[in-house]
């Protein structure tokens, strides 16, 4: 008898996504201090000298992440600050809000200049340009691992407007004991809304080996 692997999706998923991979957005690679606080996550903010990219963004100095890469920056980057803009006709329509993120170290995500979400990795407090976050890796794959995707509903609805809104997402970077930054930083998003939950199992009729380890924000069910 063999492993059985199946994948139950309980109700039709009706994503209406938002950003994601390819979405255009402006950015700003940081390898020095920027000298501009929290300023530029508010929609006001004045981004026509940032360059024009698609996401996802990022370098990989080895081997590994360069496939999740469309828009490669300098090595050695600190942290990049990404902006992108997505319409909404009508917020009252908006049921749930989701984000979700194959990235490396670190993840802080404003809309409309109001933080909805921030990774474990992260510090407290406001993030600093050089906030240097603990360790985390990217998926490396083919193709972006969004996964866990985080309902972010109760403080990103209430940011939302009619018409043109702005997700601001900083992307950080783990900083070695030499003060040097790590070999790659990645960050590709994906935001939707009024998405149907899912879940993915995995049924057992042998040993899967797994331990506790499917248990983890970290441990990848791609294959479920």
């Amino acid at each position: 008898m063999v492993d059985e692997q199946v994948l139950i999706e309980f109700g039709t998923r009706q994503d209406v996504v938002l950003v994601e991979e390819s979405s255009l957005m402006r950015f700003q690679v940081n390898l020095i201090d920027p000298l501009m606080g929290l300023t530029w996550t508010a929609p006001e903010f004045d981004d026509s000298t940032w360059t024009f990219g698609s996401y996802g963004i990022g370098y990989e100095a080895v081997t590994g992440a360069e496939n999740l890469l469309r828009t490669t920056v300098a090595d050695g980057a600190f942290s990049v600050y990404t902006r992108a803009r997505f319409e909404i006709a009508d917020t009252s329509l908006v049921d749930n809000l989701w984000f979700g993120a194959d990235y490396d170290d670190a993840v802080v995500v404003w809309i409309n200049g109001v933080e909805v979400l921030r990774t474990s990795q992260m510090p407290p407090g406001d993030p600093a340009w050089n906030a240097d976050p603990s360790n985390h890796e990217s998926s490396n794959g083919p193709a972006p691992y969004y996964e866990p995707q985080m309902n972010i509903s109760a403080l990103g609805i209430p940011a939302l407007v009619d018409g043109e809104n702005v997700i601001a997402i900083g992307v950080y970077n783990n900083v070695a004991l030499d003060g040097t930054a790590s070999s790659d930083l990645v960050l590709v998003p994906r935001l939707s809304m009024n998405r149907t939950p899912t879940m993915r199992y995995l049924a057992n009729t042998t040993d899967p080996g797994l331990g506790l380890s499917w248990t983890t924000e970290a441990f990848n069910d791609s294959s479920w």
